[in-house]
C-alpha cells in the first residue's frame, strides 16, 4: 500500500554514487529490494551493510542472491519506518522505495541519527522532506554524466551539526 514499483539501478550507476563515502560507514539500503545495491557496496568494501525490505518475498531472493554471491550482508525483513539504525556514519541509499507518508517517517528518524549521515535518493519524489534539514552536495562529474539532472539527490550532514 505505501511502496512503489520495484527497480535498481545498474552496478555502474550505485559505483558512481558509493564512490565518494568512507567504507567505514554504516550502508543501508531501505527498500533493498533483491539485493544489488547491498552485493555492489560489499565488492566496494563497505564493511557494514544492510538491506531493510518490507515485502518478505523480496528479502528471501535478495538473502538467496547474498548468499549466490558470498556476500557478506544482512537483509532485515522490516517496516523502514520501524528500524533502528546502527550507530556511527551512515549511509542510506533509497531508489524511490516508499510514498509520502512512509518516506516523511524516515525523513524523521534519520534527522534523529546523532552521528555523520549521507543520504542518496534516486528518482526523489519526496526530496523537499530532506532539504530543510540536511545539505544537499553537488554531484560528482562522473555522477553528472552518468544520471539525468534531478534524477539522484546527495545530502550530508556532518557530526557536528547533529
Amino acid at each position: 500500500k505505501y511502496g512503489v514499483s520495484y527497480g535498481s539501478a545498474s552496478e555502474q550507476h550505485i559505483q558512481a554514487l558509493l564512490s565518494p563515502f568512507p567504507r567505514t560507514a554504516s550502508f543501508v539500503d531501505l527498500g533493498c529490494g533483491k539485493g544489488r545495491p547491498l552485493i555492489v557496496a560489499a565488492t566496494m568494501g563497505f564493511k557494514t551493510i544492510i538491506g531493510v525490505e518490507f515485502v518478505r518475498e523480496l528479502a528471501e531472493i535478495a538473502r538467496n542472491n547474498l548468499r549466490k554471491t558470498g556476500t557478506n550482508a544482512t537483509v532485515v525483513c522490516a517496516d523502514a519506518v520501524s528500524y533502528k539504525y546502527p550507530p556511527g556514519p551512515l549511509i542510506i541509499y533509497l531508489y524511490d522505495p516508499f510514498g509520502a507518508a512512509v518516506m516523511a517517517s524516515v525523513a524523521r528518524n534519520l534527522k534523529r541519527h546523532k552521528e555523520e549521515l549521507w543520504v542518496i535518493y534516486i528518482n526523489p519524489e519526496h526530496s523537499d522532506l530532506f532539504d530543510s534539514w540536511i545539505q544537499r552536495l553537488p554531484l560528482t562529474p562522473v555522477q553528472a554524466n552518468l544520471f539525468l539532472e534531478n534524477s539522484v539527490v546527495i545530502w550530508h550532514r556532518d557530526a557536528s551539526r547533529c
